[in-house]
């Protein structure tokens, strides 16, 4: 029995011994380690670390975030977006985001932490300046109903029934970047294809256009002068007896310019990159345009012909002989022709094709502006660089359509045109022009007396004459007796006013919201596609959707 006892307590005795002075793996019982050792048989306390982790845009004033002393204090700082403010900032299960100063904050580390945080953005209300202006009330006037819509007869398949212009001087910023529009109605019962036509824009008192009595009433071709000319060459159908919204979209690539372009090398610079990423989902959204109107994206082209004063150079891309101005400019002053022209093939012997179509050059090569000249290098057409330019042949033999314009007549024929000018600003007449000595000349944007239209406003037109294919403008009373004084005779001859009144076609002052003061800048300075907003400016000028009742209506 002795003996059992002393077994026992040498076995006490030496459990007693291990357990002063052994030591426990990774010396203590929190598995973070002891960097002063712990198992000396001391009484120095066991150290503690905690793991931060931290998500992307804060960081901490640790040199280890993965090892940090428990009680150390920290500090964050927070990257916060510009125009976001902080909403959310998680520590230990406590939102402390508005505890933030400075975009730091200081805590405690007391366990292991994961930091999670949110902003949102800052809505500024943002200021806008009121500019008042003078627009006709294109709104008041009552939409067609739907037994109005008929087909007007003795009057073109296609009608020319609204036009927004181009709101300021065609070399100011706002020309390039318009969302100017041809609004056309399919005057027949079937559906109406625009594969195979033209619109044409020019001088109606230039050469040609002016001397020749069948061209005056628009039932031969506009020929010279051309300041546009676009050729569809895919199928765009017209429902019948309905709408669709033609987009003359700035042109996107020069291809020689100035009045004596064909002398000059042709290039492929980018004119208003801005400009040539505007698409049609654009185009739909700034209109506000119903689904089921259609749209038809059309841009300036060159066209394959001679040039009279250079006749020795031969065939070569001709855009803008007229005028130079290598993209469109439905010019709100200037006394302008549109017209929409058909291809005649000559029995099957003739045929029209676009050379060059952008939308087969890869997208790639298009969106690059050094690979898209190394790519015209390589595919010039009659050695110039050109893009989307029209070529006719009749029998295999290029047709000059310039030089010789009866070749214009030959395969085009007019379908429809539509004229327009400027109004008359009496402010700004001469003492001759007031006492009707001299008359205001539309030729010239800087001759005084000429007013432009105002912005995004939709001339109204009508049905032309019986026997003629130019649209008739309607224009406020007022206007036209303005126009009928002072224009100079000839050119007022070649326009079709409607002098007849249409009671709710009158002017009123609308409101124009601009995230720019205008008292900032001069007019002609303003840039009404950049810094116009949702106002009732906008679309009381226009009716990108509607047919009013007087377009199918002659005076």
């Amino acid at each position: 029995m002795k003996r059992i006892i002393s077994i026992l307590t040498i076995l006490f005795i030496a459990v007693l011994l291990f357990g002063c002075n052994g030591t426990p793996p990774n010396g203590n019982g929190n598995g973070n380690g002891d960097d002063n050792g712990g198992g000396n048989g001391t009484d120095i306390p066991t150290v503690v670390y905690y793991a931060l982790t931290l998500p992307e845009g804060i960081t901490s004033n640790q040199e280890d975030n993965t090892k940090v002393k428990k009680d150390t204090e920290v500090t964050l700082t927070i990257t916060i977006p510009e125009n976001h403010e902080l909403t959310e900032l998680i520590i230990y299960g406590i939102n402390l985001a508005d505890d933030v100063r400075n975009s730091q904050l200081k805590f405690t580390m007391t366990d292991n932490l994961e930091v999670t945080y949110a902003t949102k953005e800052i809505i500024i209300d943002p200021v806008f300046y009121d500019y008042e202006i003078d627009m006709p009330s294109t709104w008041a006037l009552p939409n067609a109903k739907a037994e109005d819509i008929a087909v007007v007869e003795d009057a073109p398949d296609l009608l020319i029934i609204g036009m927004v212009l181009d709101s300021y001087k065609f070399y100011n910023y706002e020309t390039i970047s318009a969302f100017e529009y041809i609004k056309v109605f399919n005057n027949t019962t079937e559906p109406y294809n625009l594969k195979g036509h033209r619109v044409v824009l020019a001088n109606p008192m230039q050469g040609q256009n002016y001397e020749d009595s069948d061209c005056k009433i628009g039932n031969a071709s506009l020929v010279t002068g051309h300041l546009f000319s676009g050729y569809i060459d895919e199928d765009f159908i017209i429902e019948p007896l309905s709408i669709a919204l033609i987009w003359l979209k700035p042109y996107y690539y020069t291809a020689g310019s100035g009045s004596e372009g064909y002398l000059k090398q042709f290039s492929s610079n980018l004119l208003q990159k801005e400009a040539s990423l505007q698409t049609e989902a654009d185009f739909r959204e700034f209109w506000h345009l119903n689904d089921n109107i259609k749209v038809l994206t059309l841009g300036n082209q060159p066209f394959i012909a001679k040039h009279p004063d250079a006749i020795d150079v031969g065939f070569y891309p001709i855009i803008s002989p007229g005028g130079g101005v290598p993209f469109t400019h439905l010019n709100s002053a200037i006394l302008r022709s549109l017209e929409i022209q058909k291809f005649d093939d000559q029995g099957g012997s003739a045929e029209a094709k676009l050379l060059n179509r952008t939308k087969d050059i890869p997208k790639e090569t298009l969106e690059d502006e050094e690979l898209l000249r190394a790519w015209a290098e390589t595919n010039k057409l009659y050695n110039r660089v050109a893009f989307n330019t029209m070529e006719v042949k009749d029998n295999g033999t290029v047709v000059d359509m310039y030089a010789n314009y009866q070749n214009s007549r030959k395969y085009f024929k007019p379908v429809v045109r539509a004229n327009f000018s400027g109004l008359i600003d009496e402010r700004t007449l001469t003492n001759d022009q007031i006492q009707g000595l001299e008359k205001v000349n539309f030729a010239s944007k800087d001759n005084p007396g000429v007013k432009y239209w105002p912005n995004t406003h939709e001339l109204q037109f009508r049905p032309p004459k019986v026997g003629e294919r130019i649209m008739q403008l309607q224009v406020p009373v007022r206007d036209y007796r303005k126009l009928e004084t002072y224009m100079r005779a000839d050119q007022f001859g070649v326009m079709r006013f409607v002098s007849e009144q249409v009671t709710t076609y009158v002017w009123r002052k609308v409101t124009i919201k601009l995230i720019e003061d205008p008292n900032d800048y001069p007019p002609e300075e303003y840039k009404w596609r950049l810094w116009e907003v949702e106002s009732e400016g906008r679309l009381s000028g226009a009716a990108p959707n509607e047919i009013k009742a007087i377009n199918l209506i002659r005076p």
